[in-house]
C-alpha cells in the first residue's frame, strides 16, 4: 500500500488526574479502540501506525509531573512525521483517527476541551481543543480524512477558557486542500451535558456509552449498516444516536438516562468504516404459473439478482442467493405487476431462510 493511502491513529485515554477525580473507564475504552484498530478484520492498522497516549502505570510523585500533557500528544504526532521540518509538509496518509477518553468540558457550543492530566479548575488551561485541532488538520493537508471520536463530558460555564491546538508543531500555514480535508466528529454528548460509563457484565468492566456504541458499529453490527452492508458516516450517525440512548436507559439516575451522542455535519464524500460480512443463504420461491421475472433489490435500490419466476418455483432447482444480514431490508419485485414485497433479514436466526413471493 502506498504511504499516502495508509491510516493512522492517535488514541488518548486518561484515568489519572492530579487535581480532578480519577476515571475508571477512559483507558480501558482507549485500549478497546486500539484493539479494533489493530484487528486485521477491523481497522487493519499496524502497531507503528497507532500511537497511544495514556496515564503512566506508576503514580507521579508531585502533581506538576502529571502525565500525559499536550507535549506528549505532540510527540506522538511527530512520530508519524507531522512537523518533520519539511516545508510544505507532505501528505502523510489517507485517514487519521483521533480518539480521546477522559475529562472534558464545553467552552463553546462548537468546541470541546479535552483535559490533560495536569488540568485544574477553574482555569482548565491544560487542554486540547476540538476546534483548534480540527482547524490544524484542515489547514495542513496531512490526511484526506480525520475522524474525531471524543468520549468525554462537555460541561458548560467555561466560556472564557481558551482551548489549545498543536502549536508550534507546524507554524507555516499551507494552502487549503483541494478537494478539502474531510472530517467527521463523533461526540459523546451535546454541549453542556455529561457523558457516562456503564458496567459491562460480559467484559467485567466499565465502558463509556459512546465508545461501546461506536465499536459495535465498527465491528459490523447489522443495525449500523446501510442497504449495501457498509458502515458509513451516515449509517453510523443514525446507529450511534439511537444506541447511546438505549444504553443510557439502563443507568441509575435521571441525568445519566438522558445521555445522547452528538454527531455533527456529515462529510461531503462518503466515508466507509466497516462492512457487514454475515450472509444468509436465502431461497426465493415463486408460485406456479407466475409470468415475468422476480427481481431482488437491496436497501439502496440496487438490483442484486433477477430470475424468471417459472425457474424459481418449488419444484425447480432452488434459487438461492447469499444476502447480507442488515437491518435495512431487501425487497423482491415482480416485473409484470410491479408488486414489491419486503424481505427483512435483520431478525432472521440461522444461516438459511426461505422466502415465498408473494407472502402466503
Amino acid at each position: 500500500m502506498p504511504p499516502e493511502e495508509k491510516d493512522y491513529a492517535i488514541v488518548i485515554g486518561i484515568n489519572a488526574y492530579s487535581k480532578l477525580p480519577a476515571l475508571s473507564a477512559a483507558q480501558s475504552d482507549a485500549a478497546d479502540f486500539i484493539e479494533w484498530l489493530l484487528d486485521a478484520n477491523g481497522g487493519g492498522l499496524s502497531v507503528n501506525e497507532v500511537k497511544e497516549v495514556k496515564s503512566p502505570e506508576t503514580p507521579w510523585s508531585h502533581p506538576t509531573q502529571a502525565k500525559p500533557v499536550q507535549d506528549d500528544i505532540i510527540q506522538k504526532l511527530q512520530e508519524i512525521e507531522i512537523g518533520n521540518g519539511t516545508s510544505p509538509q507532505p501528505k502523510i496518509g489517507r485517514r487519521l483517527y483521533f480518539y480521546f477518553a477522559g475529562h472534558g468540558f464545553g467552552p463553546k457550543a462548537m468546541d470541546v476541551g479535552m483535559l490533560m492530566a495536569n488540568a485544574a479548575e477553574p482555569a482548565f488551561m491544560n487542554n486540547l481543543g476540538l476546534f483548534p485541532c480540527r482547524e490544524f488538520f484542515r489547514k495542513h493537508y496531512l490526511f484526506d480524512e480525520v475522524i474525531f471520536i471524543l468520549d468525554c463530558c462537555r460541561d458548560a460555564g467555561y466560556s472564557t477558557v481558551s482551548t489549545r491546538g498543536f502549536q508550534p508543531l507546524l507554524e507555516t500555514e499551507q494552502p487549503m486542500a483541494v478537494p478539502p480535508v474531510e472530517d467527521f466528529i463523533i461526540l459523546a454528548t451535546p454541549f453542556g451535558e455529561k457523558s457516562f460509563a456503564k458496567f459491562d457484565d460480559k467484559l467485567n468492566k466499565r465502558r463509556g456509552l459512546l465508545t461501546r456504541a461506536v465499536l459495535e458499529a465498527f465491528k459490523g453490527e447489522p443495525r449500523a449498516a446501510d442497504g449495501r452492508g457498509n458502515i458509513t458516516a451516515f449509517s453510523l450517525r443514525n446507529y450511534v444516536n439511537k444506541r447511546v440512548k438505549e444504553l443510557a436507559q439502563d443507568l441509575k439516575t435521571k441525568d445519566e438516562k438522558r445521555q445522547e451522542a452528538e454527531i455533527r455535519d456529515l462529510p461531503n464524500r462518503e466515508i466507509i468504516f466497516a462492512r457487514v460480512t454475515k450472509k444468509i443463504q436465502v431461497r426465493i420461491i415463486a408460485p406456479d404459473a407466475l409470468d415475468g421475472d422476480l427481481i431482488v433489490i437491496n436497501g439502496e435500490g440496487d438490483v442484486v439478482e433477477q430470475k424468471t419466476a417459472a425457474q424459481a418455483t418449488k419444484n425447480q432447482t432452488p434459487w438461492v442467493i447469499p444476502l447480507l444480514k442488515t437491518a435495512v431490508p431487501y425487497s423482491v419485485k415482480h416485473s409484470v405487476t410491479e408488486m414489491e414485497v419486503i424481505l427483512n433479514l435483520g431478525k432472521v436466526e440461522g444461516d438459511t431462510h426461505e422466502f415465498q413471493f408473494p407472502r402466503p
